[in-house]
């Protein structure tokens, strides 16, 4: 088989960057149970900008750093009606963003979801890692993250 078909494999969570919405590093669970990526935020709101709909949102991109926090700004792409846990429709906005997990990157489509508390502040859906050619390897994690793990060690991250 050809090393460019080969896929690559990645830890059952890893360290991800959103470089469009400014997201350097965010800790992120790979869910091969849901097709699109989640991103859990702790507020959102939407606002006009030029006619078009734009959501402003807050997020925890390292869970065990309380404190550190993430403003973002994004243009909405859509909305989406999904079943919630509790088994009703619920609307959702979705943006476009890139997804870089080490060397790999692609352009996809993320959920935001109001969830904070939640113990991952994203879920990498079966779309992403389909585009990123990933395979999971649910006894490793971080696999993909060594040179984003210096950001782990900085105080604080963001403002």
């Amino acid at each position: 088989m050809n090393a460019s078909y080969q896929a690559t494999t990645a830890g059952w969570r890893e360290l991800v960057e959103l470089p469009d919405i400014g997201v350097p590093c965010i800790e992120a669970k790979i869910d091969t149970a849901t097709d699109i990526s989640i991103l859990h935020t702790s507020f959102i709101e939407h606002y006009r900008r030029e006619n078009d709909l734009w959501v402003r949102f807050c997020i925890n991109p390292l869970t065990d750093k309380e404190c550190t926090r993430v403003v973002c700004q994004a243009p909405v792409k859509r909305t989406e009606i999904l079943q919630s846990t509790e088994n009703h429709d619920e609307s959702f906005f979705v943006i476009e963003a890139t997804i870089k997990i080490g060397k790999l990157h692609t352009q996809q489509d993320i959920v935001l979801k109001y969830e904070s508390g939640k113990q991952h502040a994203m879920r990498l859906g079966r779309n992403a890692l389909q585009a990123l050619n990933i395979k999971v390897d649910p006894n490793r994690s971080f696999v993909l993250s060594n040179h984003q793990n210096e950001y782990l060690k900085q105080e604080p991250l963001y403002a």
